[in-house]
């Protein structure tokens, strides 16, 4: 622990570091895993290329271009599914590292270095100089994408005070019991007669999310990462992987890789392959966003 009863630290500083010899050890495993995925890929991207410069010479047969082409296609899905991977180990080795998010100075300090501490035990109390303040929100675990960190929301406050703007500083790694996900918000200006413990509610200021996909109409590569089937033209499937913002009773929330008008295959997208040739029907319902 880098600070002392009576230190003062500022917004940023490290007060207190856990062992994190593990989630390093599986950053550094994930990361290796990204630059074989990584070079996979550019060698396929590579190899289709050359197949697809021998497109009608006869040099090579027609099917073995369509198969470069998938194994590259393959390959680049593999790397977008392991990058969300690395991106989740950052974020579990980040929990082991406290961070202020506020100035301010250390009143109490209730662990020593080589302490063994439980979740959820104090180790510090401090104390803020400023009016900024710290809340505490808990939200069911599928909206934890609507809160990355970093994000802004807004925190209402009970009757008669103005709501005031805060931006998202911590995400617990998992979820409690009954499916909840606890986030740190920090609120740079509190009402004058705001008072440690008081109820809160918050609401997110993020990008609006924009798709829902029913069950059946993806396939999971990843938690944060699945494909879906996009209808090109009037009748051909292409796999196309999207970014995954959250989860409802109802699917998956979608927050990026389709656009407006695009239409997509809603059930048996286990059973289709990238090329294959379908029926479109209820094109009114089924066109994303129209």
């Amino acid at each position: 622990m880098p600070v002392e009863l009576g230190d003062r630290f500022a917004a940023g500083d490290t007060l207190a570091v856990l062992d994190d010899a593990e989630p390093r050890a599986e950053r550094a495993a994930v990361e290796a895993r990204l630059d074989e995925a990584r070079a996979e890929s550019a060698t396929a991207s590579r190899d289709a290329g050359r197949f697809e410069a021998l497109l009608g010479t006869g040099a090579v047969a027609e099917s073995d271009i369509e198969a470069a082409s998938t194994r590259s296609e393959r390959a680049a899905r593999r790397v977008a599914v392991v990058e969300a991977d690395l991106e989740r180990a950052e974020a579990r080795l980040s929990d082991y590292r406290l961070i202020a998010s506020f100035s301010g100075r250390v009143t109490g300090r209730m662990a020593e270095p080589s302490t063994v501490v439980g979740a959820g035990q104090a180790i510090l109390s401090v104390a803020g100089t400023g009016r900024g303040f710290e809340a505490v929100v808990t939200i069911p675990e599928g909206t934890r994408a609507t809160f990355p960190i970093g994000g802004e929301a807004e925190i209402l406050f009970r009757a008669g005070l103005e709501p005031a703007l805060a931006r998202v500083s911590e995400v617990s790694a998992g979820a409690r019991n009954g499916g909840l996900v606890e986030i740190v918000m920090t609120v740079p200006e509190a009402p004058a007669d705001l008072l440690p413990g008081q109820r809160i509610e918050v609401r997110s200021l993020g990008e609006e999310l924009r798709l829902l996909l029913p069950p059946g109409s993806y396939i999971t590569q990843s938690d944060s990462v699945v494909s879906v089937f996009v209808i090109e033209g009037d009748s051909v499937a292409r796999e196309r992987t999207v970014g995954v913002a959250g989860i409802t009773d109802a699917g998956l929330i979608v927050r990026s890789g389709v656009e407006a008008g695009e239409r997509i295959a809603v059930r048996g997208a286990a059973r289709l392959r990238d090329g294959d040739q379908v029926v479109p029907s209820n094109l009114g319902v089924a066109r994303y966003n129209d």
